[in-house]
């Protein structure tokens, strides 16, 4: 289900695939730049939700996968704006080469969270947590809370011993997951 408001021009849809399920609401924006390689740019996974006013750019390739759900006024983008050349206004400098991201099933993107990779892969491990407003610019585990900005682990859940554990590594106070 897209809605009727959300930006996607002719000329980037075929380069964006969307899998079974896929809802994205009002206002948001899916963009692919001009002078993107490959097939495929932008991929968004079965029962995936994108919310309002979400802006999702991509210069190499961004991959959300399955069951993920980005909160209205999220910002992902796999390259940035070029700004090195003092002669030059921002605007004229094109962009940034980039990287690739990819969200791994299940995770959830708070309100206004911002996740940027200016080069290389970033990862944000499966069954994640973006807390809202969050600057996220570097790969976390599975399991992982992510806050503020920079992004930083809040919590993470160890298999090993069955508990969420705090970001420096310290016990959280909380029950053995069962």
């Amino acid at each position: 289900s897209v809605h009727s408001t959300c930006i996607l021009s002719r000329r980037v849809a075929p380069r964006i695939k969307l899998g079974n399920s896929v809802i994205v609401r009002k206002n948001a924006w899916l963009n692919v730049l001009p002078d993107a390689e490959g097939e495929t740019n932008l991929f968004i996974g079965d029962k995936s939700c994108i919310n309002a006013q979400c802006t999702i750019s991509a210069k190499n390739y961004i991959h959300v996968d399955s069951d993920v759900m980005v909160s209205a006024c999220v910002l992902i983008m796999d390259h940035n704006h070029a700004y090195e050349d003092l002669h030059s206004a921002v605007s004229e400098q094109g962009t940034t080469p980039g990287g690739t991201i990819r969200i791994e099933q299940g995770c959830w993107i708070g309100h206004g969270a911002a996740i940027v990779c200016n080069q290389g892969e970033l990862v944000l491990g499966r069954n994640s947590v973006v807390a809202a407003n969050a600057l996220v610019t570097k790969s976390c585990p599975p399991h992982s809370v992510l806050v503020g900005n920079p992004a930083r682990l809040a919590r993470q859940f160890d298999p090993a011993k069955g508990v969420w554990t705090g970001g420096a590594g310290r016990a959280a106070a909380s029950e053995p997951v069962r």
